[in-house]
């Protein structure tokens, strides 16, 4: 057995662990996969045929040059002559299966120590925190709650992710603490079913609508009943964000009385993050109480 069947079964066996059935970015490798990456063939097929498609698909990003330029190649071809668009298509299939090697060789690097079952203290506050709290920041409270799970699943879990980043881009990144989540009270006989890519997806969209506003156009006054189309959408979507998290936090709630892992405590910092929070969120919580204000006390 050489190098390359050493390093294949070790990463077919390891890969294939009961453990990373939900974590799909642990990449498995499928007996044609296998076999090609075996036969000792000099050009790949399917990267000859499909360029920046096939590198896509297999997950090699690292490869950007090879990626742009195969686009470059693939789309204009026909300007640069067909003897020189299909060498550069032969190169490209002849690198494709080395550059996979050291994807899937990075990959178990990085993720050698990943253990999703690991006893997680996750983030154990209650409903009425939550809540509370990203009414009173308009949702930005969340971020602080992505920020606080993801930092104990970096730290026991062994994932490699950063806290900060993950909460910035919560937007995009939320799957990745709900997939966590949902794995850890799977095996514990929580009832309730949880869908973590359903529910990133339903965050995504929720969030990307957050920078709606009424943009006042010429000849188009900013009156009382379009003022309130405005904020009822806006809390909608706050509410319908806070509503995904709230099953989440139950998750963990459930998880931290099985596991006796206590309420979290409130810190400086989380005080501090709130504060912030209030003072975005106060050109919202203002327009609110004046509609409130209009409709229901005068």
């Amino acid at each position: 057995m050489n190098e390359k069947e050493k390093f294949l079964e070790d990463y077919s066996s390891w890969s294939t662990q009961s453990k990373f059935d939900d974590f799909k970015f642990i990449k498995r490798l499928s007996p044609q996969d296998k076999e090609r990456l075996l036969n000792g063939s000099l050009v790949n097929g399917w990267a000859f045929l499909f360029g920046p498609f096939y590198y896509v698909y297999l997950g090699l990003y690292r490869s950007i040059f090879y990626i742009i330029l195969s686009i470059l190649f693939f789309t204009f071809g026909y300007h640069i002559g067909l003897t020189l668009y299909v060498l550069f298509a032969l190169i490209l299939s002849m690198r494709a299966n080395y550059h996979y090697i050291s994807f899937l060789k990075r990959k178990k690097d990085k993720y050698a120590d990943f253990n999703p079952e690991a006893e997680t203290p996750y983030f154990n506050i209650s409903i009425k925190r939550l809540v509370t709290l990203s009414l009173l920041t308009g949702g930005i409270y969340l971020m602080y709650w992505i920020y606080q799970n993801a930092k104990v699943m970096r730290d026991y879990q062994k994932d490699v992710i950063r806290p900060l980043w993950q909460a910035i881009f919560m937007s995009f990144t939320s799957i990745n603490v709900f997939r966590a989540i949902a794995y850890s009270v799977k095996s514990l006989g929580y009832e309730q079913k949880l869908k973590p890519l359903a529910s990133a997806w339903f965050v995504f969209l929720l969030t990307a609508m957050y920078g709606f506003e009424y943009e006042g156009k010429e000849g188009v006054a900013l009156t009382l009943e379009i003022l309130t189309a405005v904020i009822v959408i806006y809390w909608t979507m706050i509410v319908l964000t806070i509503y995904v998290f709230i099953k989440y936090q139950k998750a963990i709630n459930f998880y931290s009385k099985i596991k006796n892992i206590p309420v979290a405590k409130v810190t400086v910092w989380e005080c501090v993050f709130v504060f912030i929070g209030c003072l975005l969120n106060a050109g919202l919580i203002y327009s609110t109480g004046i509609l409130i204000y209009n409709y229901l006390l005068l």
